[in-house]
C-alpha cells in the first residue's frame, strides 16, 4: 500500500500539514468540507489562555496580528451564510441550589499606550466596521438583546463628544428609532425631527 505524506518540515524549518511546499513557519492546507481544519480543546483550564497570540516587535509595522479572509470566486449560485468570525459562550448549570455567576465579556477589545517618557499619538479606532458593498441592505451593526440590561451603554470619561454621527450620502433619515415596527423618532439630514409616541408611554 502506498504511503501518503501527512506532514513536512522543509530545509527552512517551515512545517506543512497537507502542504508539501509550506511558505510559513506553520502552514495548513485542508480540503475538508464538514470538519474543523484546526481544533483546540481545553478541559481543565482555570486562569491561563487556551490560545495566546502576542507580538513584541518594536519595528514600525503595518501587519496584522490576526487576519481572517474569505476570498472566493463563485461560478454557480450559492448561499454564503457562515460567519467569518464566530464567538459564542454557551454555558449550562445543572445543580440545585447552585449559582453560576458570569461577569466576563464574550469579547473584550482594549487599546492602550503607556508613556514613561516621550509622546504617544493615537488616532486609531478601537473598532472599525466597514460595509463596502453598495447594494447591501443589512445593518452594519446589529444588536439583539433578550436580557433586561441596556442594548447599548456608552460610558465616556473624556471631554469630547460621546456620540458622533456623520452621514455623507443618501437621502434617508439621519437618525431613526423604531419600536416594534413603528418609527417613534426620526431626524432628517436637514435637521427636521419627527416623533410618534403614545401618551403616557415610556419608550
Amino acid at each position: 500500500t502506498a504511503y501518503n505524506e501527512r506532514l513536512r518540515i522543509d530545509s527552512s524549518g517551515n512545517v506543512g500539514i497537507g502542504d508539501t511546499s509550506p511558505d510559513a513557519l506553520f502552514d495548513i492546507d485542508s480540503a475538508a468540507t464538514s470538519t474543523n481544519v484546526s481544533a483546540i480543546l481545553a478541559t481543565a483550564i482555570t486562569s491561563g489562555n487556551v490560545f495566546d497570540l502576542s507580538s513584541t516587535s518594536t519595528t514600525a509595522t503595518s501587519s496584522d496580528l490576526i487576519q481572517g479572509d474569505h476570498t472566493a470566486t463563485y461560478t454557480t449560485a450559492q448561499t454564503v451564510s457562515g460567519n467569518l468570525l464566530d464567538l459564542s459562550r454557551a454555558l449550562t448549570i445543572n445543580a440545585a441550589s447552585t449559582t453560576l455567576t458570569v461577569s466576563g465579556a464574550v469579547a473584550a477589545i482594549s487599546d492602550n499606550c503607556t508613556v514613561t517618557t516621550g509622546t504617544c499619538t493615537n488616532s486609531a479606532r478601537v473598532l472599525s466596521l466597514d460595509q463596502n458593498y453598495a447594494s447591501a441592505t443589512g445593518p452594519v451593526l446589529y444588536i439583539e438583546n433578550a436580557g433586561t440590561g441596556a442594548s447599548l451603554s456608552i460610558d465616556s470619561s473624556n471631554s469630547d463628544t460621546a456620540i458622533s454621527v456623520n452621514k455623507n450620502v443618501g437621502t434617508g433619515n439621519f437618525l431613526s428609532f423604531v419600536q416594534q415596527g413603528t418609527e417613534r423618532f426620526a431626524m432628517t439630514t436637514g435637521g427636521t425631527v419627527t416623533t410618534s409616541f403614545a401618551a403616557n408611554t415610556n419608550w
